[in-house]
């Protein structure tokens, strides 16, 4: 892991120490131009989850782990790894298939996304930073996960919308949520929610009422034929990554309807 400002400072993280059976880092499923795949998360206190494949020893010995660790500057403003523990998905069991969806730091916790047509017991699992790990929804095939307002929500790929009042702990199930999220990333920008659909490069603002979504699209003129890879906000400027470059726009005017 580098530092941003200083990015000659890192912290490394001895994957072959913690499990000898480690094989790779990759355990997402094969990366797509339609989706977000996201196999690591920061959380805001410097928490850092990441998942991992491995040799199982034995039919019980699982293929997928995780692992946390608490990772802070020192005196000296350099990184340094505070504290590290592998983490098992509780009563579950995996195959050579098995993979996860999605990590997602939601404010001092982490969600995750597993799954697997062998996969006993996938579903969404709740990660906080004592390392404490419980699956909080059987729900497979999630594509996003994000906060606005106070809600947690998980879009699937088979439309669903899971929607968590008491920080993920329980869901409500929405159907027949409009097919352009299971392609979507989502960001916040100031208040707003903000979509956008990778290969396409649409950019749109999303509203919740319950399980119905208000979706309005906006300009996304001067993108040209790039893929978008991402958007963030520093300062009164919106920047939004692309496989052609870096484009950016004044928050005053990012959120101008495209016409129709």
């Amino acid at each position: 892991m580098a530092d941003a400002v200083n990015p000659e400072y890192s912290a490394n993280i001895h994957l072959l120490k913690l499990d000898p059976q480690a094989t790779t880092y990759k355990s997402t499923l094969a990366e797509s131009s339609m989706r977000e795949s996201r196999f690591a998360a920061l959380n805001q206190n410097h928490y850092l989850l990441f998942s991992y494949r491995r040799t199982p020893t034995g039919p019980t010995d699982p293929v997928l782990r995780l692992v946390l660790a608490h990772i802070v500057p020192n005196a000296f403003q350099r990184l340094q790894v505070q504290s590290q523990q592998v983490l098992d998905f509780p009563n579950s069991t995996f195959d050579a298939g098995s993979y996860t969806s999605q990590i997602t730091a939601i404010d001092d916790y982490f969600l995750v996304g597993s799954e697997s047509n062998a996969f006993y017991n996938p579903g969404i699992f709740k990660v906080k930073q004592d390392g404490t790990i419980r699956r909080v929804s059987p729900q497979t095939g999630v594509t996003a996960f994000y906060k606005w307002q106070g809600k947690v929500y998980a879009q699937t790929f088979d439309d669903k919308l899971l929607v968590s009042t008491d920080n993920s702990e329980t869901w409500t199930t929405y159907a027949n949520t409009p097919s352009l999220l299971r392609s979507s990333g989502f960001r916040l920008i100031g208040d707003s929610l903000v979509g956008f659909i990778r290969p396409f490069n649409q950019l749109y603002s999303l509203r919740w009422n319950g399980g119905t979504g208000r979706v309005r699209e906006l300009k996304n003129d001067g993108l040209g034929e790039a893929a978008i890879t991402d958007i963030q906000q520093l300062g009164d400027t919106v920047y939004v990554g692309t496989t052609s470059g870096l484009f950016k726009r004044l928050k005053t005017v990012f959120f101008e309807s495209k016409p129709q």
